[in-house]
């Protein structure tokens, strides 16, 4: 079997990077060791892009310039401005590639409060509905796909070029010669024992969120052929998530007038944070064995029976301001499984989370006073989420933070060529999305909301125009 270029998984980079290369006249092959494609791109709202065409319809100023400032301050300058800045520069282009396929954008969401600029893209069926348009597309184009065919091993010859790979289907092994490899697996968050030996301090309270089948086999073939590796470790969490996961549970927990408080019966942060998910989980994960509980009283809880959540979990799983039947059933479940209590008592939920008997009571009494005042004299929550808690039953739900993909992994430049210890190209080498490191830092960036899809569907196109340049001989 032959190909120009093999890319190596069928999710939100790799089915990009095949219609990319088609278009730039290469051969391409796709490998997807799951019997469907998509892979975490299934579960992926909407993606960050700028100066795109919708933005423009809609009158929306989202510079590139300044994006890219913001994202380099964000990181703390810990990130590769070069592949930085060839992903935002891209973005804009990429909406556009899109809606030619038929897809329009109407709709430019907030991913928080006051969010200025607006980039996060959304349509009707989320990451879903692209997956499916790029999988019809590749029909179309004659692109094959394996599926239930998972790489084995990329081999070079001697000079270290990218001769072809090897994989293994549901009728054995299949060799496939090709120029060149575009590594798409979409990273290692399945792989327990990738996580134990890269961030062994999260192992204990993460939650695999995401898609099964992330198992890094990307990586670890890289690094058989020499790559070196940039911000392995950095993880893509959210928080808070409830044990055991619930979306209509976790919609609760997150809700900005609850309080939160750790192990001690102490608040410890401004609950609002609860907006960012991905500067929640930091919070979370600071506190004594990364287990934390929001509380709440019976007026919230029947408020968002009422008039649903603030917050909710994304419109995939639990959509804002929608009446919410069925919660004390929800919160019952929670409660059998121990991952919530209720009680008229304070004093017994203080029990209930390991405290002192009295130390959720003194939490209580000196939030509700700050409430009555307006005044949040410790960590200035937004004077309109504070709700003092005075009606029982109280509710105490249990969480920590949840894993939705890895940050780090293989090195790459702004061309998205694997790099070797040595920071040479392997010729004919690419990863892509979730594989690679340098586009973020430890904490995701909300700022370029829905950048991991984005960055997945940029850095997959950019990945086969280039290796279509280097198989034809123009690089």
């Amino acid at each position: 079997m032959k190909a120009d270029i093999v890319i190596i998984g069928g999710g939100g980079a790799g089915l990009p990077a095949a219609l990319a290369a088609y278009e730039k006249g290469s051969k391409a092959l796709v490998l997807e060791k799951r019997g469907m494609v998509g892979g975490n791109a299934l579960m992926a709202e909407g993606f960050f892009a700028a100066e795109s065409p919708a933005q423009k319809r809609l009158l929306i100023d989202a510079k590139k310039d300044d994006l890219f400032k913001k994202a380099l301050d964000y990181a703390h300058y810990k990130i590769d401005p070069r592949i930085v800045r060839v992903f935002i520069n891209r973005s804009g282009d990429t909406v556009r590639w899109i809606e030619e396929k038929g897809i329009r954008f109407n709709r430019i969401a907030p991913f928080y409060p006051n969010q200025v600029p607006l980039v996060w893209h959304i349509v009707e069926g989320h990451g879903a509905t692209l997956m499916k348009i790029f999988e019809k597309e590749c029909k179309e184009k004659g692109i094959p796909i394996l599926r239930k065919t998972r790489a084995k091993e990329i081999w070079v010859d001697d000079t270290g070029r990218v001769k072809g790979v090897k994989a293994e289907g549901e009728e054995g092994e299949i060799e496939i010669e090709a120029k060149s490899a575009i590594i798409a697996t979409g990273g290692y968050a399945s792989n327990k024992e990738l996580l134990k030996r890269y961030c062994p301090e999260h192992l204990e309270m993460l939650e695999e969120s995401g898609v099964p089948g992330m198992d890094g086999d990307g990586l670890i073939m890289a690094m058989e052929l020499g790559a070196d590796t940039a911000g392995l470790g950095n993880l893509h969490m959210v928080g808070p998530a409830p044990f055991p996961q619930n979306w209509t549970i976790e919609a609760v927990a997150g809700e900005p007038y609850c309080i939160w408080v750790n192990q001690k019966g102490k608040r410890f942060i401004d609950e609002t944070i609860t907006f960012n998910v991905f500067e929640a989980i930091n919070a979370i994960l600071r506190q004594k064995g990364r287990i934390c509980f929001a509380i709440l009283d019976n007026k919230m809880k029947e408020d968002i029976v009422e008039h649903g959540f603030i917050r909710g979990c994304g419109e995939l799983f639990v959509p804002r301001g929608k009446k919410v039947e069925g919660l004390d059933k929800e919160l019952s479940r929670q409660i059998d499984k121990g991952g919530a209590f209720i009680s008229e008592s304070l004093e017994e939920i203080s029990a209930w989370i390991g405290a002192p008997r009295d130390a959720l009571r003194e939490t209580v009494d000196e939030y509700n006073v700050f409430c009555d005042r307006r005044y949040d004299e410790i960590f200035v929550k937004d004077p309109q989420y504070l709700q003092a808690l005075r009606i029982p039953p109280f509710y105490a739900i249990k969480f920590s933070g949840a894993l939705i993909g890895t940050m780090g992994g293989i090195k790459i430049n702004y061309r998205m060529e694997v790099l070797n210890k040595a920071d040479d190209p392997i010729p004919g080498l690419y990863a892509v999305g979730a594989d690679t490191g340098g586009w973020e830092s430890d904490t995701y960036c909300a700022v370029l909301s829905g950048s991991a899809f984005g960055f997945a569907m940029n850095s997959g196109r950019i990945a086969a125009e280039n290796a279509s340049d280097y198989i034809q001989g123009k690089r």
